[in-house]
């Protein structure tokens, strides 16, 4: 391996470490405090860890793509100070063989990004909706509900008796994403489910043009624990089922590969050749990854590929007036 390789490219995946285990640790410290509403229902520290995983998923590619711009920048304006560059053309050699090896790396680092995201995600999640749905068969429905209690969208009352497996007077009024509510004169908790005695359940989903409304009553009615769990929004973690489109496909591809395009940004940055057309470029490259995250459309999707066509450009231009220079 040429020595500029050994060099460059040890400091560059150092300064990524350390800024990404930075960054990481910062947003991570954070979430913790918005998970909390998974342990007041009942959530154990298997689910926190393989939650943070996925939380992490999300937030590595940019995380990588922000460390990739610093340690690219630092590095080179630190070969620069040093004065490595004039030397390496006093040799007869071509600048261009020195930032060749942060290229490649951030190559690598995309290819992280897909690892992450296509071989370790659904790992993670496959392992946390197994734990998910063995909680919804193993939880004590009625003992973990008993209280009454009013949080974000859901409201449940019960009358809990000396048994902990059978409750009277049950209510319960659901407007997640749709109303509904469940009446029950009483309820006793098997190992199979709940089973209801007069119970009259009501459910109204919202139309584009008209509400969709389903009633249903019973002298006797029962359900399976992973059924009833439907009725508790916020109990424990859910995944939304999605089908990407193409273009949202696409633009998760470019998400990945977003590294190349901030080392690069990070290379043109230290060598200070046309720090003012940088900068635009820049922040037209980190308007794009910005829309990227929210916005999912074909228009975002061309403003992603122009950011890396014009990012290769200005790499090009930057190392070439940095040869030029001085020759």
């Amino acid at each position: 391996m040429p020595i500029v390789w050994k060099i460059l490219s040890k400091k560059f995946l150092l300064n990524i470490l350390f800024f990404t285990l930075f960054f990481l640790s910062v947003t991570l410290f954070f979430k913790l405090s918005r998970l909390t509403k998974y342990f007041l229902s009942g959530s154990d520290l298997n689910e926190l860890f393989l939650m943070m995983g996925l939380f992490l998923h999300k937030c590595f590619p940019i995380a990588l793509a922000i460390t990739s711009f610093i340690s690219s920048f630092l590095v080179v304006l630190s070969i620069k100070k040093s004065h490595q560059i004039t030397a390496f053309k006093a040799l007869g050699l071509n600048p261009r063989a020195l930032f060749t090896p942060l290229i490649f790396l951030s190559i690598f680092l995309s290819i992280g990004n897909f690892a992450i995201s296509f071989i370790l995600y659904p790992s993670i999640k496959a392992k946390l909706e197994l734990l998910i749905e063995d909680k919804k068969e193993k939880t004590p429905l009625i003992k973990t509900f008993s209280r009454r209690f009013s949080r974000d969208n859901l409201y449940v009352s019960m009358d809990l008796k000396e048994e902990s497996n059978k409750a009277f007077n049950l209510f319960l009024l659901n407007t997640d994403h749709e109303f509904s509510w469940l009446i029950a004169d009483s309820v006793i908790e098997t190992k199979e489910g709940l089973d209801f005695t007069n119970l009259t359940y009501c459910k109204i989903t919202p139309e584009t043009y008209f509400d969709t409304l389903f009633l249903s009553q019973g002298k006797k009615a029962f359900a399976s624990k992973k059924t009833i769990y439907s009725f508790f929004p916020y109990s424990m973690v859910r995944f939304e089922e999605k089908n990407p489109s193409f273009w949202e496909f696409t633009l998760f591809i470019l998400h990945l590969c977003y590294p190349i395009v901030f080392t690069s940004l990070g290379i043109c940055f230290a060598l200070k050749k046309h720090p003012k057309l940088s900068l635009l470029v820049f922040l037209y490259a980190l308007l794009a990854f910005s829309f990227s995250l929210k916005i999912h459309s074909s228009i975002t999707g061309y403003l992603m590929i122009g950011s890396f066509l014009i990012t290769f450009l200005l790499t090009f231009k930057e190392i070439k007036a940095c040869a030029k220079e001085g020759s």
